[in-house]
């Protein structure tokens, strides 16, 4: 509710809010995990609830009123008339157990509202050509470049907010976002919109959850409810218009979870190296989920792991610093070392600077410092939790991961609606894996 309203803009409520949810998922993750095993009807209700926050006035993308938004509408009235389809059947199983072939309709309903959702979704590009927002430039640029056979990370960038904000423009996003957009760029032509890949990585992160539940559960309803309640996240819409790359960042993360309950150790390696290569702030997932399996596996277990993670990850990163190391770590890291806090992010220091009356990014700067030692602690923290407390449940890790994302971005130096979007798949994969079921050998 706090990004449908405020978009991800700071506002002191928002902040608080926030906070409050981050003290309630540290307080959860020490609690005692009970075995509660989910139901399809449940699910199928928490999704109407998602489309009645996403129709309900509040605007769901910036456009304005374009012929594709009408389209958007009829996806999301299919999507609501079929789930409440799904809802109906759901919750009358006995009866349409009586019925050849009738079992399946609670899944057949489910799965067609998944593809309206998407299709929504997808039109959301088409009734948003050109988002106003640095991320989308730049990555568009960085794609023709790449296509043009330059080095995306020497080259010089518009800065389309004329110096607004205080920052260099660049390229800070890592060669397998680049990659993976510039292959969709390459098959589908036009102006080489990077949302296509991000719209193909969303639809692989929704697909992947609901796979996380009927693998453990072998109820197709529940799987494609699952789905369902992530793909009408009522942000979703909004994070895919602004060309945020989160959704492949996260796709890559669920596969590796997924990875993980199959303990398909080396493919789950690749996924989290393929996620380290997408965006900076992946380090911290990348780091406990690396521990966790240490901890859970072994150093046989773990070997595997890292020789998949390593090499994935080395052949996206090392050919770009091998053709100008200096460009890419400036790019990849000393832009964001170098970036001032921003008082319209949805961080502490921004709540700290309207509290003093302190204005100005560069005077936010000086209020820093100890966000920067609470930061160090949280990640000690985090990596003593994992090592102590995660044990070997998936479920129990991914809730932690969302506690540890939602600290870490509170003491930011900035941070909007889509790095609380990506906090929000760790809570999806805790009530995905939930109850675990019997470890399978590894391999």
């Amino acid at each position: 509710m706090v990004l449908v309203v405020s978009h991800g803009h700071y506002g002191a409520g928002s902040v608080v809010v926030l906070t409050g949810a981050g003290l309630v998922l540290w307080g959860v993750g020490r609690a005692k995990a009970q075995a509660r095993v989910l139901e399809a009807p449940v699910v199928l209700a928490c999704s109407l609830v998602n489309l009645a926050i996403l129709t309900a006035g509040n605007q769901m993308i910036y456009a304005r009123e374009v012929e594709p938004l009408k389209g958007v509408r009829l996806a999301l009235i299919v999507t609501v008339f079929t789930t409440v389809l799904a809802l109906v059947g759901a919750s009358q199983r006995e009866v349409l157990s009586r019925f050849r072939g009738a079992r399946w309709l609670p899944a057949v309903f489910v799965g067609v509202a998944v593809i309206a959702m998407l299709v929504g979704k997808a039109l959301v590009i088409r009734a948003s050509p050109t988002p106003f927002i640095d991320v989308w430039t730049s990555s568009v640029s960085a794609v023709d470049h790449i296509l043009a056979g330059k080095n995306p990370y020497a080259q010089q960038y518009a800065d389309i907010y004329a110096g607004a904000y205080n920052y260099k423009p660049g390229m800070p996003y890592g060669p397998s976002f680049l990659l993976w957009s510039t292959l969709w760029a390459k098959v589908f032509g036009g102006q080489h919109d990077v949302r296509v890949g991000l719209l193909i990585a969303e639809g692989v992160l929704t697909l992947t959850l609901g796979a996380l539940t009927y693998r453990r559960t072998k109820d197709l309803a529940l799987g494609g409810a699952v789905a369902l309640v992530w793909a009408t996240n009522p942000i979703g819409l909004f994070v895919l218009e602004q060309s945020w790359v989160d959704p492949l960042l996260m796709a890559a993360l669920a596969l590796c979870v997924l990875a993980l309950q199959e303990r398909r150790l080396a493919l789950a390696g690749v996924a989290l190296g393929f996620a380290f290569a997408v965006k900076t702030y992946a380090i911290v997932a990348v780091g406990l989920i690396g521990l966790w399996v240490l901890r859970a596996e072994g150093l046989k277990g773990a070997r595997r792991f890292v020789i998949g993670a390593a090499a994935t990850a080395g052949a996206f990163l090392l050919p770009f610093v091998a053709m100008d190391a200096s460009a890419f770590w400036n790019s990849m890291f000393g832009l964001w070392a170098d970036q001032a806090p921003r008082a319209d992010a949805l961080t502490l220091v921004a709540l700290r600077g309207e509290a003093e009356g302190v204005q100005g990014h560069e005077a936010l700067r000086a209020l820093y410092g100890p966000f920067t030692m609470l930061t160090l602690l949280l990640s000690a923290g985090a990596a003593a939790w994992v090592w102590w407390r995660a044990g070997r449940s998936l479920p129990r890790l991914s809730w932690g991961l969302a506690a540890v994302h939602v600290w870490f971005f509170l003491f930011a130096r900035q941070a909007f609606c889509n790095y609380y979007y990506y906090a929000l798949v760790f809570l999806a994969l805790a009530a995905a894996s939930w109850p675990e079921r019997a470890k399978a050998p590894a391999t």
